[in-house]
């Protein structure tokens, strides 16, 4: 391992990163392009939805977890195209955990709403996507359980990002042939399948997150009825 100097390291944490972002716009330009076009999407209609709603306690814990959702996503493309892998699914654990709690404070047959105001800063949320996994609690906010069972699949490997496993460890290491570490962001040629993956997964979830978002407007204005 090279002993870095102070100059080095102000010079990683205070990187634009300008070279691995435009390797990473050369490699995946459209894919990029397509990221931002769904993304924009996601506020726009989070945005249209927000006007519809009424102006209560309930509808504004639901809009900040879509935002939520809406922003982790986002700034985890960033970090991914800047070369930061485990920083980047990190946040997208975070934006799985955002729309579970945003469809769980939709509907007042879930009793999450209630618990949430009462001791916001204790409630789990980290248990929040795994409560729709319910049969009960799927059935009361109107999911598809085979489809939040994929997106659970999903959370899996995610979860990965989240601990110091072998998984996350790759990204410490180029495998381009010099098996040099990796300090700050990176591009590593040999990965770009992986990076592939990763941006097609964050341009799904622009569409998952639009129709998490439609299904949370729908139980919010049944109560207003």
């Amino acid at each position: 391992m090279e002993r870095l100097s102070r100059d080095q390291i102000e010079g990683i944490v205070l990187s634009g990163n300008e070279e691995v972002r435009g390797q990473f716009v050369a490699a995946f330009d459209s894919d990029i392009q397509r990221f931002i076009d769904g993304v924009n999407s996601v506020f726009e209609q989070l945005a249209n939805i927000a006007e519809r709603l009424p102006r209560n306690s309930r509808c504004a814990w639901a809009q900040m977890f879509l935002f939520a959702a809406a922003n982790n996503l986002l700034i985890s493309f960033h970090l991914l195209v800047n070369g930061f892998l485990n920083s980047s699914g990190n946040l997208m654990r975070s934006w799985t955990e955002a729309i579970a709690m945003a469809l769980l404070c939709s509907s007042p047959n879930t009793g999450v709403y209630e618990h949430l105001t009462e001791e916001p800063d204790n409630f789990p949320v980290q248990k929040a996507p795994d409560q729709i996994r319910r049969k009960k609690i799927a059935e009361k906010l109107d999911i598809n359980q085979e489809g939040w069972g994929e997106l659970m699949k999903l959370m899996e490997l995610l979860n990965k990002y989240s601990h110091a496993s072998a998984f996350s460890l790759t990204s410490c290491v180029r495998f381009d042939g010099h098996g040099s570490l990796v300090i700050g962001g990176d591009y590593d040629p040999v990965k770009e399948e992986a990076y592939q993956k990763e941006i097609s997964l964050r341009i799904s979830a622009c569409e998952r997150l639009i129709e998490v978002a439609n299904a949370v407007e729908r139980q919010l204005l049944k109560i207003d009825k």
